[in-house]
């Protein structure tokens, strides 16, 4: 075993926005966390992480913009 493999569903913030509090949460305690198993050794971070880190991963993202103030398309969600 030379690395940890980390399988995640990241929750998102849901319509309107109504759980961003929860995600910056939830993204600052998961960046805690694999930044201390990182130390022991390297890892591989797979999963549902629920953002659009750029505008081509969505359908309109190129198009729309309104997406920035949907959930997983906001700037403190792509920053992560």
């Amino acid at each position: 075993e030379r690395f940890y493999l980390v399988n995640t569903y990241v929750p998102n913030s849901g319509q309107q926005l109504k759980f961003k509090q929860r995600r910056l949460n939830w993204d600052k305690a998961m960046k805690k966390w694999l930044t201390a198993l990182q130390l022991k050794k390297p890892v591989i971070w797979t999963g549902d992480l629920n953002v659009a880190v750029l505008d081509f991963d969505v359908y309109d993202g190129e198009t729309n913009k309104q997406r920035a103030k949907s959930a997983g398309f906001t700037p403190y969600e792509r920053d992560n």
